[in-house]
């Protein structure tokens, strides 16, 4: 392997970038749900399992990168390095394949997130998202068998210096999946206006909540770019040709994974904007949310809608909150 060239380095920063981006919020938003909410729910379990497989897919991608991802294919001939050729793709493909598990672990994540929101009485929505959220592990657990079972022989895929052939469903199935997961962003970037107006809590905060996970249409918007730009991912040059496409994709995963983070986080932003509540006593601790109506401004920190607890929507249905992590009073 030679140092990074082409587009390669540039490709790098960003995926690092936001990488780095996506530690800080990961660790904010342990911070709130462990901390100050103690309500670690599915959603946090499947979110970290996301970041970890976005780290797995950076790294990967870096390894492809110092192959020559990123360079052209006569480039590398030229510089006497056409042995790396099949070395970047093999690598790009499976940081492709762990990036669309990070996608589905994402979008799901972001699911569970919304139903941990929901009434009780909201059926019609529970059910739109758990359908939605099956058909996208199926989808990417689909585009992982095509990725690896399209070509007769398998190593084919990578090394084109050998006799063999793909089928052509390897060009066609990403456009089927990434079109959906645009749906996917945009769906659940809508519905928290169909239901979070209803529940009891100031206006304004409604709104807050509500607008920070419709951050989800900039996902979709860079999912669309991604879905253009993926006839490169396999033509004739696919090192340079497919690195728009995997830019867009890193970006939609990212702006999906931030998207389910910001929210999370509100209660300590509004606490510590609120003029340092959060300061650590080590007297008397941090005491953790709890269900207790009569628990003060513990429980305020939550947004009421965040992290666990008993919420009342107009109607005086309660919102279904209380998950099995969750904690009674207690210090930290």
């Amino acid at each position: 392997m030679l140092a990074m060239s082409g587009e390669g380095p540039q490709a790098m920063g960003l995926v690092w970038v936001m990488f780095g981006i996506l530690t800080l919020f990961l660790l904010l938003r342990l911070y709130t749900r462990i901390v100050l909410l103690a309500a670690l729910g599915n959603d946090d379990y499947l979110y970290i399992a996301a970041y970890v497989f976005a780290g797995i897919s950076g790294a990967l991608l870096q390894v492809s990168a110092e192959y020559g991802w990123g360079q052209t294919l006569e480039g590398l001939i030229m510089s006497g390095r056409a042995a790396d050729i099949a070395n970047a793709v093999l690598w790009l493909i499976t940081a492709s394949t762990v990036s669309t598990v990070t996608m589905a672990l994402a979008k799901v994540s972001l699911g569970l997130l919304l139903l941990r929101l929901m009434a009780v009485s909201m059926r019609w929505q529970r059910i739109f998202i758990w359908v939605v959220m099956i058909l996208m592990c199926v989808l990417s657990a689909a585009q992982v068998f095509v990725f690896w079972l399209a070509c007769e022989p398998r190593s084919y895929l990578w090394n084109r210096q050998q006799p063999g052939s793909c089928s052509n469903v390897i060009q066609v199935y990403p456009y089927i999946l990434y079109p959906y997961t645009v749906f996917v962003d945009l769906a659940f970037a809508v519905l928290p206006w169909t239901f979070i107006p209803q529940l009891q809590m100031p206006k304004g905060e409604k709104y807050l909540v509500a607008g920070t996970m419709s951050l989800g249409i900039l996902a979709a918007a860079s999912g669309i770019k991604r879905t253009i730009e993926v006839e490169g991912f396999w033509g004739a040059d696919i090192l340079a040709g497919s690195v728009q496409t995997v830019m867009w994709s890193t970006v939609e995963v990212d702006l999906t994974m931030l998207c389910i983070a910001v929210p999370v986080v509100l209660p300590l932003f509004r606490t510590c904007v609120a003029g340092g509540k959060m300061r650590m006593s080590r007297r008397s601790g941090y005491q953790k949310h709890s269900h207790d109506k009569h628990s003060g401004s513990r429980q305020q920190l939550a947004l009421r809608t965040i992290g666990g607890g008993s919420i009342q929507t107009n109607g005086g249905d309660s919102i279904a909150k209380r998950t099995s992590e969750s904690h009674s009073h207690s210090q930290v």
